[in-house]
């Protein structure tokens, strides 16, 4: 009797462990486009290029190109990028023509996921832009904050993404010698001015379609950059006309369109 009942339990445990694998194979699991949280954690090289539409005094329409590397895995999101755009200055105020003009940059974020698999995400970073025109050369820090959402169904994927950012040390390099008024840290004659700047902050809206959560080679990427600053302080130490400048508030910004391929 002991027998007969030792073969019934272990046919039973073999039918259960059957019916297991039968429900093992007919489960939907989601697939890497409608679960951010399911991509390679390899960092991946990416291209990118596109059209701008810029406003604070820049030609209306210039072009870009960028290069960078991202990584996504469950906790973090990391990515860095360098870019170029064609583009410069048609009023700048000094009437002077600027008939040569590019914009560089570089820059670099980390957001951290509270959770596998989190659609939100929170970090910053820090980016470098150099502004490069006939008549000057001006180069700034920005430190960059915020954060971002993954939005998924079964269908489709896209990321919003919101980072503050504000210019710190602001440094214009001239072509020739230029006077200034002398005061600590500036000369009478000098080639450069590090209190020549106008202090400016925004906010970068960004949106990618699909995810780069998703396992896509090929992403569009909005960027919607308005900014406000005062008018750029040309003599630090003349302090009636500092003051005049740093009076005179003004609202741009500028957009563009990429299209992205991931190596």
């Amino acid at each position: 009797m002991k027998t007969i009942g030792a073969v019934i339990a272990l046919l039973t445990l073999s039918g259960l462990g059957n019916g297991q694998a039968i429900t093992g194979e007919v489960t939907n699991y989601p697939t890497p486009t409608t679960n951010p949280d399911v991509v390679s954690r390899l960092p991946h090289f990416f291209a990118e290029g596109g059209l701008n539409v810029n406003g604070s005094g820049f030609q209306t329409f210039a072009g870009n190109t960028g290069a960078g590397i991202e990584m996504e895995e469950s906790h973090f999101i990391v990515n860095a990028e360098g870019f170029y755009d064609f583009m410069r200055k048609t009023n700048d105020n000094d009437q002077v023509p600027n008939e040569k003009g590019r914009v560089r940059t570089a820059d670099g974020e980390v957001f951290y996921k509270f959770h596998p698999g989190s659609s939100w995400f929170f970090g910053g970073g820090a980016g470098w832009t150099e502004t490069s025109l006939t008549t000057y050369m001006k180069s700034a820090w920005n430190p960059r904050i915020g954060g971002g959402h993954d939005f998924v169904s079964e269908l489709n994927s896209w990321r919003l993404q919101v980072l503050y950012l504000r210019d710190q040390n602001e440094v214009v390099r001239y072509p020739s010698l230029v006077q200034f008024t002398p005061g600590p840290g500036q000369l009478a004659s000098s080639y450069t001015c590090s209190l020549c700047g106008n202090n400016v902050q925004g906010v970068e809206a960004s949106v990618w379609y699909p995810s780069p959560s998703s396992p896509h080679r090929l992403l569009m990427h909005w960027v919607v950059t308005p900014v406000w600053f005062h008018a750029s302080v040309t003599d630090p130490y003349n302090v009636d006309l500092t003051q005049s400048q740093k009076s005179q508030h003004d609202i741009s910004g500028s957009y563009y369109v990429d299209l992205i391929y991931r190596f």
